[in-house]
C-alpha cells in the first residue's frame, strides 16, 4: 500500500472518528401514542390446558412517561365431558383470571404501539359432575402469574385494535392467545 493511500486512509477514519465524537442534539424516545390515556378493551380468547375459548376485558392508564397500570379479567368456557362407567356421568368446568397489570407501551410508528406486561393475580375453577346418584359442584381458586405483551394500531384518534398473548403460570401453565378492540381517552 503506497503511503498517500495510507496517508488518505488514515485521514478518512480520523475523520469518521471525530465526526461521531462531535456534539449533537439529546434524542429521546418519542412518547407512545397512548401516553396519558386510560384504555378499556375486549375481546376473544382462546387459551391452551383445557381453557378453551373465553372472553376477556382489560382497562387501565398509561403515565405520561410510557408505564402502564392496569388490570384484565377473563372468562374461559373450559370443556364438558361424557363418559360411562355402568352409568353415565358428566363432568364440566370453567376458568377465570383476574389481574394486575404494569408494562410499558413503546412508540414503534405514529399509530403503533406495542406492550410487554407482567401481571400477578388469581385464577379459579368453577367445576360441576353429575352421576345418577345427584350433580355436584366445586371450585378453587389459586395464585397466578402472567407476562406476555399486546399491540395496540389506533384506526382512529381513539378507537384501536389488534392481538395480545400471554402466559398463565399457576399449578399448569397455560398459552393465550387473543385479540381486543378499544378506545382511549
Amino acid at each position: 500500500m503506497s503511503s498517500s493511500i495510507r496517508t488518505r486512509f488514515f485521514a478518512a477514519v480520523v475523520v469518521v472518528f471525530l465526526a461521531l465524537l462531535a456534539p449533537r442534539p439529546a434524542s429521546a424516545l418519542e412518547p407512545a401514542y397512548t401516553a396519558g390515556s386510560t384504555q378499556f378493551s375486549g375481546g376473544p380468547r382462546f387459551g391452551t390446558d383445557n381453557l378453551n375459548f373465553g372472553l376477556g376485558i382489560r382497562g387501565g392508564h398509561t403515565l405520561d412517561n410510557g408505564l402502564y397500570l392496569g388490570g384484565s379479567f377473563d372468562f374461559f368456557f373450559g370443556e364438558s365431558e361424557d363418559y360411562w362407567y355402568l352409568n353415565r356421568y358428566r363432568a364440566s368446568w370453567r376458568f377465570w383470571t383476574l389481574s394486575f397489570e404494569g408494562g410499558y407501551d413503546f412508540h414503534i410508528v405514529d399509530r403503533l404501539v406495542v406492550r410487554p406486561f407482567g401481571g400477578l393475580g388469581a385464577i379459579g375453577v368453577i367445576g360441576e359432575s353429575c352421576s345418577p346418584l345427584g350433580c355436584g359442584d366445586t371450585s378453587d381458586t389459586d395464585f397466578l402469574f402472567t407476562f406476555g405483551g399486546l399491540l395496540h394500531y389506533f384506526v382512529t384518534e381513539k378507537m384501536f385494535l389488534g392481538p395480545d398473548t400471554r402466559i398463565l403460570v399457576s399449578n399448569d401453565t397455560a398459552f393465550v392467545l387473543g385479540g381486543h378492540f378499544g378506545v382511549a381517552f
